[in-house]
């Protein structure tokens, strides 16, 4: 937490505005949104007994399990959910605060509902310091997502492309990222082309998701080998266009029995799986920050600060912004950064910020609209001057 004091020299109206900004300082954009990753919602839950009454406890009961692995697979790589020990998962109940049923139906001997599930935070935070686990407890922003689908020579993303409409349909309640999924109207094919996509242009690709009120978004590639039996599928998380870290692939192969439509629905909720992983890796990378620099920002009043610090500390490259100095005017930073030197820059500028690194420490300012350019200062009119004489022609 930055402390800042007030000196009996500012005049009165400079030093309440210190003063404000300050309070608005103490809850960082980091510690916003731990709880709602304790509250689980969207469970199915449908069980059976010798009486209604029996049948809704079972549910509860199994709901509880659902939902507790659902949260487990939110806080945790997907590898470290398996050092949960198998009894504690089984029976969560010693973590449960409280329910929320929506569409509760109750018969003679079955109980049908959806259930929200709430979690004690610090009970579960304690079982993750007990086995030496580190979690992640902070949802992601929302991601647009853009499903591109390689079918031997031919890569679609918007006209007839399954593996869009599969993302449009499936239950994305359990996803640990939230996602829109595009229309896939005339202003998104207007906005990115398939070679846009496949190609990673970062400014096309930040330009579709402003459409949808985003700045994120997950590239998820499917290459289907022929008649379909194997895809191959390629993941990329993105911040206004720039990729958050390595790219994730992997294959799956279809089941004998399974038909392409359910084969590309599991490779689907494998994917949204695969991009919580590499998600919360990136938050680990980004935490173990590979060198910090200083900076000075500088803003023309509260608003443009807060807007300038609350874009810094979302940026993918940043692992913790550190205020030294606080003005009216302007502020000195310490950025921990993750990447080369290069990569923070262009995180920097992504974000909208004109940044001079020619100095020590870098200045940081946002980049004034180009509307707002200074006009060309007009051209006196000068005199038309005769013109010279034809050259002879000389045979």
């Amino acid at each position: 937490m930055q402390n800042l004091t007030r000196s009996r020299a500012l005049p009165t109206l400079v030093g309440a505005w210190l003063f404000w900004m300050a309070g608005s300082l103490c809850s960082p954009v980091a510690a916003e949104g731990t709880a709602d990753i304790y509250t689980v919602g969207g469970i199915a839950v449908d069980e059976t007994g010798t009486d209604g009454s029996t049948a809704r406890a079972a549910a509860l009961r199994s709901g509880e399990r659902v939902a507790f692995d659902r949260l487990l697979q939110w806080l945790l790589l997907k590898e470290d959910v398996t050092r949960i020990p198998d009894d504690v998962r089984a029976n969560p109940s010693r973590f449960v605060t409280g329910y929320s049923v929506q569409d509760e139906r109750i018969a003679a001997n079955r109980y049908r509902a959806t259930i929200e599930v709430q979690f004690d935070r610090d009970g579960v935070r304690n079982l993750m310091g007990e086995l030496g686990l580190v979690f992640e407890e902070h949802r992601p922003p929302t991601h647009l997502l853009i499903p591109l689908l390689g079918q031997g020579s031919q890569l679609t993303l918007w006209d007839n492309n399954p593996w869009l409409d599969i993302w449009a349909n499936r239950p994305s309640a359990g996803d640990f990222i939230p996602l829109l999924v595009p229309h896939g109207e005339l202003g998104d094919v207007s906005a990115l082309s398939v070679a846009e996509a496949a190609g990673g242009q970062a400014d096309r690709i930040a330009g579709l998701a402003r459409r949808y009120g985003v700045t994120h978004a997950l590239l998820v590639r499917a290459d289907q080998a022929a008649e379909g039996r194997q895809v191959t599928v390629s993941v990329v998380l993105t911040d206004r266009g720039q990729p958050i870290g390595d790219p994730l692939r992997f294959q799956l192969r279809r089941a004998v029995d399974e038909s392409g439509a359910d084969f590309l629905g599991r490779t689907a909720m494998t994917t949204a799986r695969a991009a919580a992983d590499l998600w919360i890796q990136s938050v680990r990378d980004r935490r173990a920050a590979d060198g910090v620099l200083a900076a000075r920002a500088e803003f023309g009043d509260f608003r443009e600060w807060r807007r300038l610090l609350t874009e810094l500390r979302r940026s993918s490259r940043l692992a913790h912004v550190t205020i030294r100095r606080l003005t009216t005017q302007d502020s000195d930073l310490l950025l921990q950064y993750s990447g080369t030197i290069d990569a923070v820059h262009e995180s920097l500028t992504a974000l909208g910020l004109d940044v001079e690194t020619a100095g020590d420490p870098w200045l940081l300012r946002f980049a004034a609209p180009e509307d707002l350019a200074p006009a060309p200062e007009p051209v006196p009119d000068v005199p038309d001057e005769p013109e010279p004489p034809a050259a002879p022609v000389v045979d």
